[in-house]
């Protein structure tokens, strides 16, 4: 399965490694913490569905608690968990996310849109002639 590792915008020491490829049980772990959130609190709906798919998508992080609290290079290691993603800087997040929409919406198996020279596209999404 192929990877993209993204640097975030905050600190490029920062990457978070994601998947390209959308599978049918990250479609349902997407729309299980929708509906969860939704009995539990209705006003935060929309950004557990943001942070479910970014989740879904996280292979690995080299992301760090820092002593302060915040996220960093050093420190104790960030919890592998949909909740830990909301120790990111905003423009972080946004960033995930912005990768994490576009495979879950166009589904197109290309390489990382969000770094510049990436390849263009995947094997397995070259079609044959």
């Amino acid at each position: 399965m192929e990877l993209d590792e993204l640097r975030l915008p905050s600190n490029k020491d920062l990457w978070v490694k994601m998947r390209r490829k959308v599978l049918w049980g990250d479609e349902n772990a997407v729309e299980s913490a929708i509906f969860i959130t939704q009995r539990r609190d209705p006003s935060q709906t929309l950004a557990a569905m943001r942070r479910q798919r970014i989740f879904q998508l996280i292979e690995g992080w080299g992301l760090f608690l820092t002593a302060d609290g915040t996220v960093g290079v050093t420190g104790s290691p960030l919890p592998m968990e949909p909740e830990s993603l909301n120790r990111l800087e905003p423009q972080d997040g946004d960033f995930l996310n912005e990768y994490a929409k576009h495979r879950f919406e166009v589904r197109e198996d290309v390489g990382n849109p969000f770094s510049p020279g990436a390849p263009e596209s995947s094997p397995e999404s070259e079609s044959n002639p």
